[in-house]
């Protein structure tokens, strides 16, 4: 697990994440060198994993390498359509919770998130055709399409399995945030009267919210080694189902 190298020490939350930091030059070039060597490693694991099903075709390397471009333009493409769904989901629900209710917030986040997710799904397997098919950024994300639209319903299912995984272990590191998120919905929902955006953004100033609440160092070292063992089951996982597929859709 490689950590994006901070500008700042300030620590960061979903909700204050310093997004300008990234017109920085040098920000930028750390981010993207970091994203290079995640490829490279994630390239490195794929071909293992390929070697080890008697695919000794490759050369670990110089494979990785080539496939690095792929890999992370491929992931920037993901990221993208997954946060953009995220992102439509989390302004359909401030304005609905605030003015409507909660639980009318929650059913309306329904509306992108479900697109997004059947979308994400279907793109998921894209590493491995960039890898092991030597595709490019967009040919990868459409051999993933292809793949998981002869069985998306059993590749949903399986990708869920390391997926609920990650969540799990996400949702532990980020506890303090989950506490304060709460707090914060249930005053939302307990409201008596009408809420401003004074008291809304006194809700979102909660340390546990804005990305403020310290966590012991022990604590997030514990949930990094955890976070690298989801991500090795997760490529093992998605890698069985990717050469299933294949074999299917070459039936």
């Amino acid at each position: 697990m490689l950590p994006l190298l901070e500008m700042s020490t300030t620590p960061k939350s979903v909700l204050n994440e310093d997004l300008g930091q990234f017109f920085n030059p040098l920000h930028l070039g750390l981010a993207l060198s970091v994203g290079c060597l995640q490829a490279l490693l994630y390239g490195i694991a794929i071909i293992q994993l390929a070697r080890l099903a008697n695919n000794d075709e490759f050369t670990p390397l110089l494979a990785a390498v080539r496939s690095i471009p792929a890999l992370l333009i491929g992931y920037l493409i993901y990221e993208l359509i997954v946060f953009l769904g995220l992102g439509i989901a989390l302004l359909l629900f401030l304005p609905t919770a605030l003015f409507i209710g909660v639980t009318v917030g929650v059913l309306v986040t329904l509306i992108p998130l479900a697109p997004t997710a059947y979308i994400s799904t279907a793109l998921a397997l894209f590493a491995y055709p960039a890898v092991l098919e030597r595709k490019g950024p967009f040919a990868a994300l459409t051999r993933s399409a292809q793949l998981t639209r002869s069985n998306w319903g059993r590749a949903a299912l399986v990708i869920s399995i390391p997926a609920i995984v990650l969540l799990a272990i996400a949702a532990g590191n980020e506890i303090p945030f989950i506490e304060g998120l709460h707090t914060a919905m249930q005053q939302l929902a307990n409201r008596s009267s009408g809420l401003d955006i004074s008291q809304l953004q006194n809700l979102l100033s909660n340390p546990k919210i804005s990305g403020h609440a310290a966590q012991p160092v022990g604590w997030t070292i514990l949930f990094s080694v955890l976070t690298a063992f989801g991500w090795w089951y997760t490529l093992a996982v998605c890698y069985a189902e990717y050469r299933e597929l294949s074999r299917s859709l070459a039936h």
